[in-house]
């Protein structure tokens, strides 16, 4: 059964407890498109923040995404609608039988690996977009549906940023979502130790601000893009 019902929460507490009383796999449509949520992944059912991040993206025809933490797959999927090319990844092996029946259902030119960030990444690929829908709180997770909400200290956000630019076209982009739950001056420190250009997008959504970041690499006065 395809379930339609759009319960947003920004209570972590209650988004933890009412993602966990899904003890099977079940049907959620979103936008026309069905995706098939499994246990242990943070699901679109109780979260705005893809539907928030597609509303600002900008993906263009020609575009190739990496989509970094695709969790349900949802990003990945609608990206591929537009993008010549996406590839997603999540280090949460209970993506793979979701994202990747979601991908089976909408038909969707998608490449899924299972595995920490950039590690699954060539040295060679290239992207003109970067997506990571981020965890908000710096607490540690007790599972692989916590990692979705919880980044002690953001070691992740820090090990993203420290490779993502590496991984862009000449003139590829980044793009964070995270919001004001979150302890945005720490964040914005370490986009600027990383030396990228920070755009940023406040939108008050749900009763908090959400928060998507276009991250460019800064390039010195007078040195060309590699």
């Amino acid at each position: 059964m395809v379930n339609q019902n759009f319960k947003v929460t920004t209570d972590i507490k209650d988004f933890l407890k009412k993602s966990r009383q899904h003890k099977k796999p079940y049907f959620y449509e979103l936008k026309g498109k069905t995706f098939y949520i499994t246990p242990n992944i943070m699901s679109p059912k109780f979260s705005y923040a893809p539907q928030f991040f597609m509303d600002y993206w900008n993906i263009q025809e020609n575009d190739t995404v990496l989509d970094v933490g695709t969790g349900s797959g949802v990003l990945a999927i609608f990206a591929s609608d537009i993008a010549k090319k996406v590839i997603a990844t999540d280090i949460n092996p209970y993506c793979l039988e979701s994202v990747k029946k979601s991908i089976e259902i909408n038909n969707a030119d998608v490449e899924l690996r299972i595995g920490n960030m950039f590690d699954i990444v060539k040295e060679d690929e290239l992207f003109s977009k970067i997506f990571f829908n981020a965890p908000y709180f710096s607490r540690k997770p007790k599972d692989n549906l916590e990692r979705a909400v919880f980044d002690k200290d953001y070691k992740a956000m820090e090990a993203f940023l420290k490779d993502a630019k590496h991984h862009l076209t000449r003139n590829g982009q980044v793009l964070v979502g995270f919001s004001e739950l979150g302890d945005v001056k720490r964040i914005e420190k370490m986009m600027e130790f990383y030396m990228y250009e920070i755009t940023r997008k406040d939108v008050e959504t749900y009763g908090h601000t959400r928060i998507l970041y276009t991250l460019d690499r800064w390039i010195p006065c007078g040195c060309p893009p590699i």
